[in-house]
């Protein structure tokens, strides 16, 4: 196989993704292909007695996202895409001659996806008389989350890590634990913390650093770790404790409290938030209505 057809048959497999929707339409419908009279609007393909003319691209294309919209542009992608158009368009209409959409299984899985479709497109019709958010509203909303948007606690910290693993013996983890104690009673007596944690720190990652562990928050480490020394002030040098890592020995060189976040820092996601959960809550009330119309009642 030659890169050029290679490129090509993975051009046909991210279109036929794209495409999937188009070709159960052709299914469904026997005109899905336009018969477009040659005219005002240029033809493109032919195919049979239909026609694919530049408007029925743009009609398929402009549902697409943005990235595909633009690749469409280059008259190479747009030909390929025409290419793999085609070949979804002549074998709908040959199932269709073989009566394959007929099939009971078929035309279930069809009318199933038809109306995914026009469920999706009614919905997004009626989003567009949905009132857009004031800034009244944005605020509301902001105040009643305002517990969602306070900036967590940051501690910077050192450590020295005496490892005891847990499959450790009982002899080993009373070893380190008695090392652990040796090394705080060292810093607690006016050892300098950087120099002991080069010298006794297991942890390979900070040790050079003197333990230095930088600035971080309480989900960023084990609950085991983050409880107690989350517990601890700026320039606490905490006792030993275990984690699943050993025993640290552990010094808060700086605090940065939790702060309420101020409407104007946040306010693009809170309007995201708002608007999304008006959407939500339209959208659930719409259809409950619409099971209300129909009378629907699931045994």
């Amino acid at each position: 196989m030659t890169g050029k057809t290679a490129s090509k048959n993975g051009w046909l497999r991210r279109s036929t993704e794209c495409l999937c929707l188009v070709a159960v339409l052709f299914l469904v419908w026997a005109t899905a292909a336009s018969a477009a009279k040659e005219g005002p609007k240029e033809v493109v393909a032919r195919w049979g007695k239909s026609v694919i003319t530049n408007e029925d691209l743009d009609l398929r294309i402009k549902n697409y996202p943005p990235e595909i919209q633009e690749r469409l542009k280059d008259p190479g992608q747009r030909k390929q895409y025409i290419e793999s158009l085609i070949q979804i368009l002549t074998a709908g209409a040959e199932a269709r001659a073989q009566k394959i959409d007929k099939d009971k299984e078929v035309s279930v899985r069809i009318a199933d996806m038809v109306n995914s479709i026009l469920l999706q497109e009614y919905i997004n019709r009626k989003l567009k008389n949905l009132a857009p958010s004031t800034e009244e509203d944005v605020k509301a909303f902001f105040d009643a989350h305002k517990d969602e948007y306070v900036t967590p606690v940051f501690i910077h910290a050192q450590h020295i890590l005496i490892e005891a693993k847990p499959n450790a013996t009982e002899e080993q983890v009373a070893e380190a634990r008695a090392k652990a104690e040796k090394v705080y009673d060292e810093i607690a007596a006016g050892g300098d913390f950087g120099n002991l944690a080069r010298q006794y720190s297991d942890d390979k990652e900070t040790r050079e650093q003197g333990g230095d562990l930088g600035l971080f928050r309480a989900d960023q480490m084990v609950p085991e770790f983050s409880g107690p020394v989350f517990m601890m002030k700026k320039d606490d040098l905490g006792k030993p404790f275990r984690t699943p890592f050993g025993f640290h020995v552990v010094k808060v060189n700086d605090l940065i409290p939790a702060r309420q976040m101020e409407l104007n820092d946040v306010k693009d996601d809170v309007q995201t938030r708002l608007e999304n959960e008006k959407r939500e809550k339209f959208v659930y009330g719409e259809l409950e209505r619409l099971k209300k119309k129909y009378k629907v009642e699931i045994y």
